[in-house]
């Protein structure tokens, strides 16, 4: 399971990302399209599934540094992902759960 999804539902305080969250917890097997706001304000899609961990998926240790840098972003209601590319490629991203404008399956 995504523990960066998980930390995020027990421990955020805003309603609005509990939504998203619980939205993503409940088809974490799925894929999901998540449109946000990136820092300059402009919109950006991302497909995931949400139960995908990158480091998991390719057999990476997680180490203690990445584990104090997952906690700090899911501190800010921020998960971690690996989107699906054309090809089927994946690639590691974050995903700051307070600028989700909008969420679907995909």
């Amino acid at each position: 399971m995504n523990t960066s999804l998980i930390n995020v539902l027990n421990n955020t305080s805003s309603v609005k990302v509990l939504n998203v969250a619980k939205f993503l917890f409940d088809n974490r097997n799925r894929r999901v399209s998540v449109t946000f706001l990136k820092a300059d304000g402009t919109p950006r899609q991302m497909v995931f599934v949400p139960d995908g961990e990158y480091n998991r998926t390719f057999g990476i240790k997680t180490t203690e540094v990445g584990r104090k840098i997952v906690s700090s972003k899911t501190a800010n209601d921020m998960i971690t992902v690996q989107e699906i590319l054309e090809a089927g490629r994946v690639q590691p991203r974050t995903v700051n759960l307070r600028t989700v404008v909008s969420y679907e399956l995909a």
